[in-house]
């Protein structure tokens, strides 16, 4: 998002904005910090998606940050391949993201890890930003010696 949108909210409103996520119980969270303790990201997944065209089988991944200085190091991308086996193992078929249309680094690395716009679209209420949807069907890994606990 960018910062001049993120400036402009109280930082009251923001600190509710996240107890609320925190504390709601419907979500799942992957975590990375570093070794100073600072956070390096986060990826925060609805499970079944909140769209209302999803079925039970389609999770949805609600929020992914990575800190700039952590950009282009595997990060994000290590926090949506560990959330999208999570989804696999609690056997969704489909999962989905809503990254803003103009977010060029986000669209690039879902486009790496498979994404594909399905075509949906919509203005975020907050912004009036576009977000469009991508999606991706949830294979189960083909290597044998790749074991998750």
């Amino acid at each position: 998002m960018p910062a001049h949108e993120l400036d402009g909210r109280p930082e009251a409103e923001r600190a509710e904005t996240w107890r609320r996520r925190l504390t709601a119980g419907s979500s799942d969270w992957f975590v990375l910090v570093s070794g100073d303790r600072e956070l390096t990201g986060y990826c925060m997944a609805f499970t079944p998606s909140c769209d209302a065209d999803a079925g039970p089988e389609v999770a949805e991944i609600a929020a992914l940050y990575v800190a700039p200085r952590a950009w282009s190091c595997g990060v994000g991308s290590a926090l949506v391949t560990s959330t999208l086996e999570r989804m696999r193992r609690e056997s969704f078929k489909r999962v989905s993201v809503w990254p803003l249309a103009a977010n060029e680094r986000a669209l690039r690395l879902y486009a790496w890890l498979g994404f594909r716009p399905d075509g949906a679209s919509f203005p975020e209420q907050e912004t009036g930003l576009t977000k469009v949807r991508l999606a991706k069907p949830l294979r189960r890994l083909r290597w044998p010696w790749i074991f998750t606990s």
